[in-house]
Formats: structure tokens, C-alpha cells, sequence
């Protein structure tokens, strides 16, 4: 089983670039239920480390916090991700712990073999919802990486006739959500 997941918080602006990049995966393309588990993830905790369990293969879509232009796109491997000194990745207590879900996975041997992490440099991470337009032009290519792996394991989703809505309350022109007082 090959798993698709989109991390973020929807209300940080880019912060919900993962969700909205699994979105449009499913208003796009039919996946083989058998072969492909989408996921929006959100802003997961401990419970993570669940989600990883006896896939064969893992994509994690989200924003990676690097000192590089917004909307840049970079793809992490699993050993990327186990190395202690990793940057960009959620670490807040507040935050899933990505290479501890792996390493807990792993540890009761049920860890996927294989881990793409498909992230994206964020421009804003204010209260709001939205993305960025630098960050909304690193969709595609995002997908288009994301399909590649696909491909390259014998899986092929079918392009639906017509893109089906997203369903995602969160998209559309970015809004600045103020703190109430």
C-alpha cells in the first residue's frame, strides 16, 4: 500500500499546503483503492506514527521551513529524514515529530521501506487562510513529482473527465484571520 499524506495547519496560510495538495490530488485523479491511500493529516500528534504503519511506501506532502526562495520545492528520502540534524521539518512540541513516527514504525517493524517527503518552502505562516501565490505555483509541480513515484511502482491514476471539487472550505484568495480581543 502506497500512502499519500498532507500535513499543515489550513489555518497559517502555507502552512496548508499539504491539505491542499492532497485535495487536488483527489479532484484530479482516481486513485486504485487497493494500491493508494490519500490522506489530509492536518497538524497531527503522537497518533502519527500510527499512520505510517505497514505502508510500503510513504508521501508526506508539506512546507519545509529552509532559508530558500517561497515556492521552491525540495524532496527529502527517508534516511534525510531519520538524520538528527534535518532542518526545515515540524519540531514544536506542537507539532508531529515526522522522524520519530518513522523511527516508533520501524522500531515494532511495521515502518514503510520507503519515504519521499515532498515539501515545499513556505512564504507565510501568519493566522489565515490561503496560500501564497509562490506557494500555489509549487502545486503542480509537486503533483507532477508526486504521480512520477506513482509511475515509477506501477501505479497509474486515471485523470478524472472533469476535476471534481475539492471540498477544501479553506481555498480561495488568501484571507488574514485577526485575533479576536
Amino acid at each position: 500500500m502506497i500512502g499519500i499524506y498532507g500535513l499543515g495547519n489550513v489555518l497559517l496560510c502555507d502552512d496548508g499546503f499539504g491539505p491542499s495538495a492532497v485535495r487536488r490530488l483527489e479532484a484530479q485523479y482516481i486513485f486504485p483503492d487497493d494500491a493508494v491511500m490519500l490522506k489530509d493529516l492536518g497538524t497531527p500528534g503522537l497518533d502519527l506514527a500510527s499512520h505510517l504503519l505497514d505502508l510500503d511506501l510513504l508521501l508526506f506532502l508539506d512546507t519545509l521551513k529552509l532559508d530558500e526562495a517561497p515556492g521552491s520545492v525540495h524532496v527529502l528520502d527517508k534516511a534525510d529524514l531519520l538524520r538528527e540534524d534535518v532542518q526545515g521539518l515540524r519540531q514544536s512540541t506542537h507539532e508531529a515529530g515526522i522522524r520519530e513516527a518513522i523511527l516508533t514504525a520501524d522500531l515494532v517493524g511495521r515502518g514503510p521501506a520507503e519515504i519521499r517527503f515532498l515539501g515545499v518552502v513556505p512564504e507565510c505562516l501568519e493566522s489565515g487562510v490561503g496560500l501564497s501565490a509562490s506557494v500555489e505555483q509549487a502545486i503542480e509541480p509537486v503533483l507532477a513529482l508526486t504521480l512520477d513515484v506513482l509511475e515509477r511502482r506501477g501505479v497509474v491514476p486515471m485523470l478524472r473527465r472533469a476535476a471534481q471539487p475539492t471540498g477544501a472550505w479553506w481555498e480561495g484568495p488568501r484571507t488574514r484571520v485577526e485575533p479576536v480581543s
